[in-house]
C-alpha cells in the first residue's frame, strides 16, 4: 500500500437517489475541450475525459450529459464529487453553528487533504443496464440577451430515482491549532500606587473548537443530500439519502 494512503482515514459511502439525477458535463466536445478540460484543476487528461463522454454527435451547448466508462455506462468523475464538497462547504460556511464555519480556506483544504476513489464512479440504475436507463429531461431556462430576458430550453441526460453511487472518501486529518493566548494581568507604572488588575473572562481569547475532517465530510454529504447533486440541483434534482458501508482509521505514525 502507498505509505501516504496508509496515513489517510477513509469512508466508503453509497448514495441512493430519491430524485432523478441529471448529467452535468457539456455534450459539446469542442466546448468541453476548450474550457472544462483545460480549467478543471484536478481533472484527468483532456483526451481521457473527452473520450469517456461517449458522445457520438456534437450536441447543442445547452445539453449536459454523463461521461461514460469503457462499457458505455454513465459515471461521475472523482473531481465532480470533490466539487460538490467545495460547494457544500462554501454554503455552510455562511451559516451559523456549522462545522464548516470553523474551517478556514475550505476549498484549499478539500483540494489538498480530501480524495475520492475510484476515479470513474459508476452510476448503478435500479433494473436494466445503466446505459439503457439513461433518458433526457428538458426544462425552460431564462437567459439575458442584449434585447432583454428570453426563454430557452435546456436538456440533460438523466437516470431515474433509485439509482446508486458508491465511492470512497480518503482524507488526511487537520493538524492541531495553537492554543489561544490569554490576556495577562497588568500592573500600574512605577511611582504609582500598585494595583493588580486581573484578566477577566471577556478579555480571554477563545479558540474555535477543533473540527475533525470526518465531521466535515459528513456535514457536506448531509447538506448535498438536501440540496441535490448533479445538474439543476437547486430544484432538488439528485436528492439522495446516504449510508456508510465501511470505515478505516489512518495508521498512526
Amino acid at each position: 500500500m502507498n505509505s501516504m494512503m496508509a496515513r489517510m482515514a477513509s469512508m466508503k459511502v453509497r448514495f441512493v437517489y430519491e430524485e432523478n439525477v441529471l448529467g452535468m458535463t457539456t455534450g459539446n466536445k469542442k466546448i468541453y475541450d476548450d474550457f472544462f478540460g483545460k480549467k478543471a484543476p484536478d481533472a484527468p487528461s483532456r483526451e481521457e475525459e473527452i473520450e469517456a463522454q461517449g458522445v457520438e454527435v456534437v450536441k447543442e451547448k445547452t445539453v449536459t450529459v454523463f461521461p461514460r466508462d469503457e462499457d458505455g455506462d454513465p459515471i461521475f468523475w472523482d473531481y465532480q464529487i470533490k466539487g460538490s464538497f467545495k460547494d457544500a462547504c462554501g454554503g455552510l460556511s455562511r451559516a451559523k453553528g456549522t462545522k464548516s464555519g470553523a474551517l478556514t480556506a475550505g476549498r484549499k483544504t478539500i483540494d489538498n487533504l480530501v480524495f475520492v476513489s475510484p476515479r470513474k464512479v459508476k452510476i448503478e440504475t435500479p433494473v436494466k443496464k445503466s446505459r439503457e436507463e439513461v433518458d433526457y429531461e428538458q426544462r425552460p431556462i431564462f437567459v439575458w440577451t442584449p434585447s432583454g430576458p428570453e426563454t430557452a430550453l435546456a436538456c440533460s441526460e438523466t437516470v431515474p430515482a433509485g439509482s446508486t453511487l458508491t465511492f470512497t472518501v480518503h482524507w488526511m486529518e487537520l493538524k492541531e491549532g495553537k492554543p489561544p493566548k490569554k490576556a495577562k494581568p497588568t500592573k500600574a507604572k512605577k511611582d504609582e500606587v500598585e494595583v493588580k488588575v486581573e484578566a477577566t473572562p471577556e478579555a480571554e481569547v477563545e479558540a474555535k473548537p477543533r473540527v475533525s475532517m470526518r465531521e466535515l465530510i459528513c456535514e457536506w454529504l448531509d447538506f448535498n443530500a438536501m440540496r441535490g447533486f448533479g445538474q439543476w440541483r437547486n430544484s432538488g434534482k439528485g436528492r439522495y439519502h446516504w449510508e456508510i458501508l465501511e470505515e478505516k482509521e489512518a495508521d498512526k505514525a
